[in-house]
């Protein structure tokens, strides 16, 4: 039973990632319309946030895997909380960049923190349904900064709608250290008789599959940002919706992210972890080329609802393989997942700040989906090779 509420605490912290994360995508077309920002300037914006991430991935790690993973989570989400609160109060372009990367960097200590969180409590335990469950925390923030932000920002204003962000982390954070005071902390080794490892070597640090997991990580996340970033100008321009009809669109795609989290983990059990990973980078690399020729509303919407299923269909599966990468997985999880995700948020940094890039030059969106496609290859290539060499 107490397991569930650690399962929870990694559910709930990564939600919080997922609407700092959002935050300012979701209010990005009231927040250039006031403060008068270019669209290279906004995708600046977007991406900082994925270089700050990857900043802190790896002292997250160390500081799970040596102080514990409750610790940090806790540090990390009250410090998120703090932050988003003073976002909502931007002036300017340098403010919203300074605090945007704060936040990154302060959400960078969360995730590693979360896996080793879930890594010592339930020490391989049907790890794979409860990355799944923790998982789902990203399609609960997909929900709540694109259907209720917008209401919030529609019916008050962009900094309201922050504001009420600030108040969901703060909730989150009290969850936190209501658990982590009544519960024993996850610093003790995870594999008895040995100590977590302090020093290491190069080798055991990287491998093959590690670099492939990287790859394949880096697509599930910028592909999910990249579309909630800029899709709302697609949408516009194609079908003529408005910003707050588009976003509310694009919160559907929450529904089918947190189905596809729930179901991920139990069907990895049955037809192995590599096969739902290649599925998931395969499905989402079609749906994106099949966005490319929009013939109604309707056939768009099904697509958008299908890639918020595929987009994270590998989640909960490569978590459970990140441990397994490496000769320091299984007794330093944190550091190997902080690793992990340092590389691949440097990654996911380039994909929404080209887009934005080539929407300001040429004035094209089919063109930025073209280049976001490109990007997906290399998730669908990496995945191939790992179902390939099993």
């Amino acid at each position: 039973m107490k397991n569930n509420f650690y399962v929870l605490m990694s559910t709930l912290s990564f939600c919080l990632i997922g609407i700092n994360l959002l935050s300012y995508s979701a209010t990005q077309n009231y927040i250039i319309s006031e403060l008068n920002f270019t669209i290279v300037e906004s995708a600046f914006i977007v991406s900082s946030f994925f270089l700050a991430y990857s900043l802190t991935q790896v002292l997250g790690g160390v500081l799970s895997d040596r102080f514990g993973g409750e610790n940090v989570v806790c540090f990390a989400t009250s410090g998120t909380t703090i932050l988003i609160l003073l976002f909502s109060q931007i002036q300017s372009f340098e403010s919203t960049l300074i605090l945007r990367i704060l936040i990154g960097v302060m959400c960078g200590l969360i995730l590693p923190g979360c896996v080793r969180v879930i890594n010592y409590h339930l020490r391989g335990q049907n790890t794979d349904v409860a990355n799944g469950f923790f998982a789902a925390g990203w399609g609960i923030a997909q929900v709540v900064m694109f259907y209720f932000i917008p209401y919030i920002t529609n019916n008050f204003d962009w900094r309201n709608a922050l504001i009420a962000v600030g108040i969901i982390s703060l909730v989150i954070a009290i969850y936190n250290w209501v658990i982590k005071l009544r519960t024993k902390d996850s610093s003790r080794p995870i594999i008895n008789n040995k100590k977590v490892v302090r020093k290491y070597k190069l080798r055991e640090l990287i491998s093959f599959k590690l670099m492939m997991i990287i790859s394949i990580n880096a697509t599930g996340i910028f592909v999910p940002v990249s579309v909630l970033t800029w899709f709302p100008l697609y949408l516009n321009e194609i079908f003529g919706l408005s910003t707050y009809e588009s976003l509310q669109l694009l919160s559907t795609l929450g529904i089918t992210t947190i189905i596809s989290c729930m179901l991920c983990g139990v069907i990895s059990k049955r037809i192995g972890q590599t096969k739902v990973i290649c599925i998931s980078m395969t499905g989402t690399a079609i749906i994106l080329c099949l966005l490319l020729y929009p013939i109604n509303f309707y056939y768009v919407t099904i697509l958008l609802l299908l890639l918020g299923f595929f987009a994270i269909f590998y989640i909960a599966p490569l978590l459970s393989l990140i441990p397994t990468a490496t000769k320091l997985g299984k007794t330093n999880p944190g550091l190997t997942f902080g690793l992990t995700n340092t590389s691949c948020n440097f990654i996911a940094f380039f994909p929404p700040l080209v887009m934005g890039i080539i929407i300001q030059t040429y004035q094209d969106i089919m063109l930025s989906l073209m280049s976001l496609i490109l990007f997906t290859l290399m998730g669908v290539i990496s995945s191939l090779i790992i179902l390939l060499r099993k």
